[in-house]
């Protein structure tokens, strides 16, 4: 997976501009034609760069894409992790699923070259793991927030589980993308289906709270968002 270095964070800011302009023209292009048809030096062209600057930018093809797909995902979902980290699991996940759907339906092609992607029965497993790991670690985060206040089932392994709830709520956006779903309907039905999955794995008072999302999820979304709007939007 792409990371930031030392010598990455100390670059001139001209050389900063550059690597996000190629990052966005590259985004533009996965939108466009798919992950399997960004060439090298079609995109140096594009970029008005050569193609050396593109390798030493970023290594390789998949390095680059990658680098595009974890700015997307850390650029999104980092600040809300920060914002809700004092909130009790089920806001968490509440306030997760809701900031993903918002910005699964403002960007349905994008969603469906990267979905599209992720399921394909061979993939590569550096772009996979953009894709998967940190929403993956996120949920397992808030199975190990659970675990921290004895309410987590004590056959349950929060890494595994939250990968587990990643792929499930991901198949059911493909769902939606290949037209079996109303637009209307995302929202209450990943809120649904992963407050379902953290009850099962719950006990207590925290499973109460799930169950209740499970039960009614758009009073679950009004209710989290009345008590702390911006945990939902950061």
């Amino acid at each position: 997976m792409a990371r930031k270095t030392s010598a990455q964070n100390r670059r001139p800011a001209h050389t900063l501009a550059r690597r996000r302009e190629i990052l966005d023209i590259t985004r533009q292009i996965i939108t466009e034609n798919g992950f399997e048809n960004i060439r090298m030096r079609e995109l140096a062209k594009r970029c008005g760069v050569a193609v050396t600057t593109l390798y030493n930018h970023f290594g390789s093809r998949d390095e680059l894409i990658a680098a595009v797909l974890e700015n997307d995902f850390r650029g999104l979902y980092g600040p809300l992790s920060q914002k809700t980290a004092d909130l009790p699991p089920d806001r968490k996940f509440i306030s997760r699923v809701v900031y993903a759907c918002d910005n699964i339906l403002a960007m349905s092609d994008y969603t469906a070259t990267v979905l599209t992607f992720y399921f394909r029965p061979k993939v590569d497993p550096i772009l996979r793991s953009v894709v998967h790991d940190y929403v993956a670690g996120d949920f397992a985060g808030i199975a190990q927030a659970i675990a921290e206040l004895g309410e987590l089932q004590d056959w349950v392994e929060p890494a595994d589980f939250g990968s587990d709830v990643v792929t499930q709520l991901y198949a059911i956006v493909i769902i939606w993308l290949q037209g079996y779903m109303l637009p209307s309907a995302l929202h209450p039905r990943l809120l649904r289906a992963g407050a379902t999955a953290f009850a099962g794995v719950s006990k207590g008072k925290t499973r109460e709270a799930f169950e209740r999302i499970a039960a009614d999820p758009l009073s679950a979304i009004h209710d989290a968002a009345t008590a702390s709007a911006p945990a939902i939007r950061p």
